[in-house]
């Protein structure tokens, strides 16, 4: 259809974009690279393709090239998270969290409420071990997403790694009010309960059987969901700090056809897609998400 439409006009932008995503989709990068620099020299400068040209590099694991096309698209629009974010998730990969944590920081600062950021945040303060931040993020994850348990049980865990043990059991007491079947909060509270000497550690336990019965889950299973909730990793790297407050940005705008993640707000047009939908904050993976 696409290829049709190139015939009638060989710069039908709609053809061209979505040509370089089809190629994009079945992994064929450098014919990818070849659509979206087409539809740039169409529009020079055009903020999508640039976009996606980083994506395309960042995929085919050429990091040098998926900064370089972001970092342009940072300085195009100051006020446009998606690129600070794609920063930080190329950095990640490369094992440079502090400059992953600067450049989320900035995505941050215009997409303040996007749970995307700000659970990203909160993962990075949790394995830092910096808790008191990191249960302000996962608060405001919860009040984003409320929901979702493993925002709560995060909360939860930064309590007990901080030392506050009657808190976090109440916390968690709290969590298995409104989640009575959730497996990991409640072998939290049975190791609470004995730590403590609570005499309400049968009880518990017996919740945490019948649980784990229902669920078909051995109380033996060698994936300790516990462990993964409460013991961040070691920190990978602590020697950059956050950084200061940077000028207000500002994304391009729209085109394509098929959508995929961006933060926030003027991040919003630009078009993508993105299959893996979030799978980087998956409750098993401590480890920075992206």
């Amino acid at each position: 259809m696409y290829t049709s439409a190139l015939t009638v006009d060989s710069d039908c932008l709609e053809a061209v974009y979505n040509l370089g995503l089809t190629a994009r989709k079945l992994k064929k990068y450098e014919e990818a690279t070849r659509w979206f620099q087409r539809y740039n020299n169409i529009i020079h400068g055009s903020g999508e393709a640039i976009y996606q040209l980083g994506v395309v590099a960042k995929e085919k694991g050429d990091s040098e090239e998926a900064i370089a096309k972001f970092s342009q698209l940072m300085t195009m629009y100051p006020n446009d998270d998606s690129a600070a974010f794609e920063l930080a998730r190329v950095y990640n990969d490369l094992g440079d969290t502090s400059s992953a944590y600067q450049y989320m920081f900035e995505a941050h600062k215009t997409a303040p409420f996007n749970i995307s950021v700000v659970s990203w945040i909160a993962m990075y303060f949790f394995q830092q071990r910096v808790y008191r931040e990191a249960t302000l993020f996962f608060t405001k994850a919860t009040m984003l997403n409320p929901e979702e348990v493993k925002w709560r049980l995060f909360i939860a865990a930064c309590q007990k790694n901080s030392g506050l043990f009657s808190d976090a059991l109440s916390s968690y007491k709290k969590i298995n009010y409104q989640f009575p079947d959730n497996i990991p909060c409640l072998k939290a509270i049975v190791k609470l309960c004995s730590d403590l000497g609570v005499p309400e550690l049968k009880e518990f336990r017996d919740k945490l059987r019948r649980a784990q019965e229902i669920a078909g889950v051995s109380a033996t299973d060698a994936t300790d969901d516990l462990t993964l909730l409460t013991e961040p990793p070691k920190p990978k790297s602590k020697e950059k700090e956050a950084p200061s407050n940077s000028q207000a940005k500002t994304g391009p705008r729209e085109y394509g056809v098929e959508k995929e993640y961006l933060p926030s707000g003027p991040a919003k047009r630009i078009a993508q897609v993105r299959e893996e939908d979030e799978r980087i904050f998956d409750d098993a993976d401590v480890d920075l998400p992206l």
